[in-house]
């Protein structure tokens, strides 16, 4: 990987616009005034205007307090930046960022209902502040030249007990980098994704997990599923797979029984992502709640339930489930034959 050049965090992650530039901080918790002035500083010197704007669940009302601002909503350049653990309020700046005709939006992904606190939505607003968005899209940039080497391409994944092979010539998501114009992305994010079920083999998780609701029903599910997280690196669970879909979980312990009991093969038989993490800032793992750093770690993840892809199979279905990231790691990837990453 390149070396970090200097400029991290929300400064790197911001999209050059030729229209004047305003980043918009929604949030519906109090931010802390240390918090405040550190992501003022670390943008005193982008050309952007800062701002920080409650979130009520009324889209017009956030427009109009945008318009209160200064902010020419037809003209400017609009970058929301969204902080709420709250479903109803994320509904409604996304019906606010619909109406920007210039903008992007980055939701930090926090923790919802009970799991959330002030707390961890400064330590996730923290791994952002020293993520490197640049050395991320110089990193993705290198995937997918090798990627495009041949077609179908050959993926080949390895982790502590097991391997993957993806061949197939479906593209992947890239979820990493300076945000673009009219993009919506998950915060901290860094990686590139694999939506496609042309996946087979063995995938071992000894890291973490990120499980994700889909919707406010799902929420006891993902927080029952995440007390489980700090038991892989003692219990590693090996999740078998063939044609993307999962035909058995294994593991030495008794922990492959427990989370096949909170995610049965009729519900979560499917694995919807393949992803490749390349996020230096966020490192360690975190065990004990849904932290989405463990996502964006440098390794690879797989992930069971929900669906990345809306216009692929059945997301009515898949919105009532928890879409449940695991995490590996010790990986080693090579693409079309050449080494890409190695994590231990």
């Amino acid at each position: 990987m390149t070396e970090f050049n200097g400029e991290n965090g929300y400064s790197s992650l911001m999209c050059r616009s030729n229209e004047p530039h305003h980043t918009v901080f929604l949030h519906d918790f109090p931010l802390s005034d240390a918090m405040v002035a550190n992501l003022r500083g670390d943008l005193a010197d982008a050309p952007t205007t800062v701002h920080f704007v409650d979130l009520t669940g009324d889209p017009d009302a956030i427009l109009d307090a945008l318009r209160e601002r200064g902010i020419d909503l037809a003209g400017d350049y609009v970058s929301i930046q969204l902080l709420t653990p709250s479903f109803d309020n994320a509904e409604a700046a996304r019906k606010v960022f619909d109406q920007l005709p210039h903008g992007d939006l980055g939701k930090i992904d926090l923790p919802l209902d009970d799991e959330f606190t002030p707390e961890r939505a400064e330590y996730l607003i923290d791994v952002i502040r020293r993520s490197d968005y640049h050395e991320q899209a110089d990193v993705a940039d290198r995937f997918y030249r090798l990627l495009r080497s041949r077609k179908p391409y050959q993926v080949g994944i390895t982790t502590r007990d097991g391997s993957l092979q993806i061949n197939d010539d479906t593209g992947w998501y890239m979820l990493a980098g300076p945000l673009t114009p009219k993009e919506a992305r998950l915060l901290p994010g860094g990686e590139v994704a694999y939506v496609g079920e042309a996946v087979s083999g063995a995938f071992t998780v000894d890291g973490a997990l990120l499980a994700t609701p889909q919707r406010p029903e799902a929420a006891e599910a993902a927080t029952a599923m995440a007390a489980l997280g700090g038991r892989l690196s003692e219990d590693p669970v090996t999740v078998h797979i063939e044609a993307g879909r999962v035909t058995a979980v294994t593991s030495r312990g008794g922990l492959a029984e427990e989370l096949t009991a909170l995610t049965p093969l009729d519900r979560y038989g499917t694995v919807t992502e393949v992803g490749i993490s390349f996020n230096r800032a966020c490192h360690p793992f975190v065990h004990g709640w849904n932290a989405a750093s463990n996502e964006g770690r440098p390794g690879v993840h797989i992930a069971i339930g929900g669906d990345p892809d809306p216009e692929r199979k059945d997301f009515a279905r898949a919105a009532k489930l928890v879409h449940l990231d695991l995490m590996a790691a010790t990986t080693a990837v090579e693409i079309n034959g050449q080494a890409f990453m190695r994590t231990e």
